[in-house]
């Protein structure tokens, strides 16, 4: 897929709107943490007695999410991992638990922004990722750059995500699938253009772990669950396609060798009508290309075009297997 200016304008977009549709957390000081959450809890309801919280099922964010990031920050400052969490009963594992993202690339903001704002840049950041790689997706899939920037603005504005902007980890982990998806694509795409040819996916495979590595590390095992099931079926469906088309490639190759030959025997029997009574046909330079033994030849040569092709698509089901193994491993620390 060649990148040309109608796709980096799509892609800058792609990062504008989230920004623009955050743009009151982001540049007035306010913040997607939902404090006045905290006010059905003592001490804070003896300070505001009759408030009522906005939305009493976002507490999950204050009174987990954010005290994580805390502790985070807390032990990083002290020049420490945080491998424990000290402050439920005797303590439980922290780092190793995964849920708290705490090795996830974009985390990074908690730790150098304050944390009211880094929420609203989490999120905005996410969702331009996520609307990013679906277009991606849409690109690899042949759609034209309008149509890969409609589909991407669909799913990153999607009702799923946009609900979940105040789960950091959902966000962060359904973002990847859709770039999966175009990874699995490519690959497969590729080796239908090579056909019978030799084709090392290693580079795609290497991405797709990381891919799938980044799912792991941004902390909802769910997802993760999610999207190999997701990324399983659709390499399975995708597969079946290939087998067909080049099935359907293999057919008409028969087909155009019969044709081959039997316009061949028609040659030959004409020369052979003609050698009695035409003397040009005596002639040792003018002799029929197409003979019997070239169209044995060629047809041992589909046969064996057949059995390569069965096995490339096996090869590549393997592959992708690799890849899905892969991306446990690179993140695998974190379940």
């Amino acid at each position: 897929m060649r990148i040309d200016r109608a796709d980096l304008l799509a892609l800058a977009v792609l990062v504008l709107l989230p920004l623009l549709w955050f743009g009151p957390v982001l540049f007035t000081g306010k913040t997607l943490l939902p404090y006045d959450n905290l006010y059905t809890f003592e001490p804070w309801r003896s300070l505001r007695p009759g408030l009522i919280p906005h939305n009493a099922l976002l507490s999950d964010l204050v009174l987990e999410n954010a005290v994580w990031k805390l502790h985070i920050r807390r032990a990083l400052s002290q020049g420490e991992l945080p491998l424990w969490n000290p402050q439920i009963f005797t303590g439980i594992p922290f780092f190793a638990a995964g849920q708290a993202s705490v090795a996830y690339p974009l985390s990074v903001l908690f730790y150098v922004l304050p944390l009211e704002a880094a929420y609203g840049w989490f999120t905005a950041l996410q969702l331009a990722i996520a609307g990013i790689n679906m277009y991606i997706l849409g690109r690899v899939l042949k759609l034209r750059p309008l149509a890969a920037l409609f589909s991407g603005m669909v799913f990153m504005f999607s009702g799923f995500m946009v609900v979940s902007v105040v789960f950091t980890m959902v966000i962060a982990a359904a973002a990847w699938l859709p770039l999966l998806l175009a990874i699995i694509e490519f690959i497969i795409q590729k080796q239908e253009e090579k056909g019978a040819g030799s084709f090392r996916p290693v580079p795609y495979v290497v991405a797709g772990a990381g891919v799938i590595g980044m799912v792991v590390l941004a902390g909802h095992p769910e997802f993760l669950y999610y999207t190999l099931l997701v990324a399983g079926m659709y390499t399975t469906v995708r597969l079946l396609i290939a087998w067909r088309r080049l099935g359907r490639g293999r057919r008409a190759d028969r087909q155009g060798d019969k044709e081959t030959g039997r316009q061949g025997d028609k040659v030959t029997r004409w020369q052979g009508d003609q050698s009695a009574d035409h003397p040009i046909s005596q002639s040792p330079n003018l002799q029929s290309p197409i003979t019997q033994s070239s169209i044995f030849n060629l047809q041992s040569s589909v046969f064996n075009l057949q059995s390569s092709i069965t096995l490339r698509l096996a090869k590549l089901a393997l592959w992708l297997l690799l890849l899905a193994g892969l991306g446990v491993a690179v993140g695998g620390v974190q379940l």
